[in-house]
């Protein structure tokens, strides 16, 4: 699997890539995956991390991609729940 690199660039100039999540806004969004989708989505999107934590735009990127793959669109739930997050970490 391919190392991402992130589209979205942290506030700080001197910085060129975003900053990780904590680990408890990706256990957040673990939680959600499971209550959609069921325990084997969470344990994918789990398992999808590849070394360092991710960041937010990595961690949207990886639930979307989990939806698909089991042939569904992220639905109003996770949006309404990811809005949320998104509004408290930016």
């Amino acid at each position: 699997m391919p190392i991402r690199k992130s589209v979205f660039y942290a506030p700080d100039d001197n910085n060129d890539k975003e900053e990780p999540v904590s680990e408890k806004i990706a256990k957040s969004m673990a939680i959600q995956i499971e209550k959609d989708l069921g325990k084997d989505a969470r344990r994918e999107f789990h398992d999808i991390k590849i070394g360092e934590a991710r960041t937010m735009s990595e961690l949207r990127q990886d639930a979307t991609d989990i939806y698909h793959s089991y042939g569904k669109e992220p639905c109003g739930s996770y949006n309404a729940y990811l809005k949320i997050l998104t509004q408290i970490y930016d």
